[in-house]
C-alpha cells in the first residue's frame, strides 16, 4: 500500500500580521498507513483527496462500404448476415458487418456492409505501423464468414457458408490496393 503522509511544521493556527504561512512537508511512505500525530491535534486542517478516475480512450471509425462481388456459379446465393474481422499484424483491428442480400447466378451484385475501424488498437502496433508506412505499404489480412442458401434451378436448394480469407497489401501514398490474394470455400 501506498501512502502520502503530509506534516504539518507551524503549529500556531493564530494569523500573525508579518506571515501567515504554513510549511507543509510531503513524505511517500510504503507500508501500512500510519496517524500523523500533527494532523489529529488539528482536526480542523485537511487536505483535499483527489483521485483520478482510470480513463480508457477508444476511438473507432465507421465507414459504409459498398462491396462488389460476383458469383461464377449458375446457382444463385442467397444470405443472411455475414462477419468478417480486419487483421493487422494478427490483431483484430476491425470488423465489418455484411448486410443480408441475394446474389444472382453468373452475375454481379453490390453488398452494402459496415466497417468498424478500431483506431486505439491499429495504434498499438505503432512501431510495426510506422515501419509499414515507411516502407510505402501496409500489409492487412479478413476472414469473412456469410451464411446463406444456394438455390439451382429454382429447385435445388441447400444451405451453405460462404468463408474467404484474404491477404493484401495497400500503397500507403497512393492508397490503393498493390496485391491481394484470396482462398475461398464453402461448407456444406
Amino acid at each position: 500500500m501506498i501512502t502520502i503522509q503530509t506534516q504539518i511544521q507551524n503549529q500556531s493556527l493564530k494569523p500573525k500580521t508579518d506571515a501567515m504561512f504554513a510549511d507543509i512537508g510531503v513524505s511517500l511512505q510504503l507500508g501500512q498507513a500510519t496517524q500523523d500525530p500533527a494532523c489529529l491535534r488539528h482536526p480542523r486542517w485537511h487536505l483535499p483527496r483527489i483521485s483520478f478516475p482510470v480513463v480508457r480512450i477508444q476511438l473507432n471509425i465507421t465507414l459504409n462500404l459498398q462491396i462488389l462481388v460476383e458469383n461464377p456459379n449458375h446457382a444463385s446465393f442467397k444470405h443472411g448476415s455475414g462477419q468478417s474481422i480486419l487483421l493487422y499484424q494478427g490483431e483484430q483491428v476491425g470488423d465489418v458487418e455484411i448486410y443480408p442480400g441475394n446474389i444472382p447466378g453468373r452475375r454481379s451484385t453490390t453488398i452494402p456492409s459496415r466497417l468498424t475501424l478500431q483506431v486505439d488498437k491499429v495504434a498499438s502496433e505503432t512501431l510495426h505501423l510506422v515501419q509499414d508506412i515507411l516502407a510505402g505499404q501496409l500489409a492487412m489480412d479478413t476472414r469473412t464468414r456469410i451464411p446463406g442458401r444456394v438455390t439451382f434451378l429454382g429447385l435445388i436448394r441447400k444451405h451453405v457458408v460462404a468463408i474467404s480469407d484474404c491477404h493484401f497489401v495497400i500503397a500507403v501514398p497512393e492508397m490503393k490496393v498493390r496485391s491481394q490474394e484470396c482462398k475461398e470455400r464453402t461448407k456444406f
